[in-house]
């Protein structure tokens, strides 16, 4: 729960509101089930606190961010740069606001399976209301 508040916030102190906030949290639970991974293609990232190991390309975190793209293993390990990257992505999609929530987080996750989002929205929609 930890996380999910987090991104949570992250979307309020960035006035992305309910919308940003919903974004996010389908992408993590899509992700990671909104858990911590480390990598271990990436040993640096076990040295890190973390929920659980994945060995998926080079993608750290509860959005699975790559290091190809995102940013170091020190700065994708920590939360609060994760969720600073993801919303300063989401912010350069156009008409973002209007998009369906699924479409906006595969418009920055750019995911082999753009369809995997939706199913989470309701998921997203309970975490706000328990957790706002």
């Amino acid at each position: 729960m930890a996380i999910a508040s987090a991104i949570i916030r992250g979307a309020y102190s960035r006035n992305l509101g309910y919308a940003g906030a919903r974004v996010g949290l389908v992408t993590a639970l899509q992700e990671s089930g909104i858990r911590m991974y480390a990598n271990s293609s990436l040993p640096e990232s076990l040295n890190y606190p973390h929920d659980a190991v994945g060995s998926d390309y080079d993608s750290l975190n509860f959005f699975q961010q790559r290091v190809k793209y995102w940013g170091t293993v020190a700065q994708l390990m920590n939360a609060d740069y994760a969720i600073n990257a993801f919303y300063s992505a989401l912010v350069r999609v156009p008409g973002w606001k209007d998009l369906k929530t699924g479409v906006a987080a595969q418009k920055v996750q750019v995911s082999a399976y753009p369809d995997a989002y939706a199913k989470w929205e309701q998921a997203a929609d309970k975490l706000l209301i328990n957790l706002k």
